[in-house]
């Protein structure tokens, strides 16, 4: 757990947390955790471990964290930089300040949030894989790159609205990010090259096909989903699956909104079920968006398959 570098704490506070701290990870600690890569490294994505964790208390404050699927509230963020760059993160990831992430007291490390610049109206979805902030009653601390994205380095915080969007994948988000952002950034001038000025585009990563054509795009490398879209030249993005069709064609109905939403029935050794997908999509990109889309309307299982 962390208080970002933009904060000043007092010794009183440090002296009555710092019992509590010294057994949460060395990456998300009031003093921060040794660096591990320097400022011109390249850091690695992802890397770390899926982590809810134990309520925890912060200078009499008590914090439950917790899947909310639900969660949707406004308050203060601030953002941190240089000082923890190339350090360890709460789950085990390290932090790059030039990545889209955040820090949150009570998401699923990592997880996916869209941030709403309530000053200026702009938007990002980060990847949340920290802890903190505690100064302040602040709701969310910003890598410096998502600071930058919302528009508020040079004021240090400002006032946003926080919205959960789902579970985000353990080996890292590749493109994801840059795709799923593509609309919100548009909306406000920048180009979305601009989101990832300090990355590289991801390695392949290694995975196993279990049968095909099914690919879960949560886990599924980009070039591995960009190849049998190439293919096939159709790819869908599947909210749910039903065992009871009434329940399908409701989120069929829910989702007509968002594209052309179809339900098609599956035999499986547990009996018939109804899948609720959306498309076919033109390309990987639209699906990627698409696929944010669904997730952020509080369908966190969603996921790209392609036929």
């Amino acid at each position: 757990m962390r208080i970002g570098s933009s904060r000043i704490i007092t010794i009183g506070f440090l002296l009555g947390a710092f019992g509590v701290l010294a057994a949460c990870s060395s990456g998300g600690g009031l003093k921060p955790s040794a660096r591990l890569y320097g400022p011109n490294d390249k850091i690695p994505e992802g890397g770390g471990y899926y982590k809810v964790g134990k309520p925890y208390k912060i200078a009499g404050k008590s914090y439950t964290p917790r899947e909310n699927r639900n969660y949707d509230r406004t308050g203060v963020a601030s953002w941190y930089g240089a000082d923890f760059h190339g350090r360890k993160t709460a789950n085990g990831e390290i932090y790059d300040m030039n990545r889209l992430s955040a820090a949150h007291r009570t998401m699923p490390l990592p997880s996916y949030a869209k941030i709403t610049n309530l000053k200026n109206g702009r938007s990002v979805i980060v990847r949340v894989n920290d802890r903190g902030p505690y100064a302040h009653d602040r709701e969310i601390d910003m890598s410096k790159a998502a600071a930058r994205v919302l528009g508020f380095t040079q004021q240090g915080t400002t006032q946003v609205r926080v919205q959960y969007v789902g579970r985000a994948p353990l080996e890292g988000d590749g493109n994801r990010l840059r795709i799923a952002n593509q609309n919100l950034v548009q909306g406000h001038g920048m180009s979305t090259a601009s989101l990832l000025t300090a990355q590289e585009p991801a390695k392949p990563y290694k995975y196993r096909r279990r049968r095909a054509p099914e690919i879960n795009a949560v886990t599924a490398p980009q070039t591995t989903l960009a190849r049998a879209g190439a293919a096939s030249g159709m790819f869908f993005v599947q909210a749910a699956s039903f065992s009871d069709p009434a329940s399908a064609n409701a989120l069929k109905n829910q989702l007509a909104s968002y594209g052309s939403a179809l339900i098609e029935p599956a035999n499986t050794a547990s009996g018939v079920f109804y899948r609720v997908r959306l498309g076919p999509l033109q390309d990987e990109d639209m699906a990627y968006r698409t696929l944010a889309r669904v997730r952020a309307a509080g369908h966190d299982s969603a996921r790209i398959v392609v036929n």
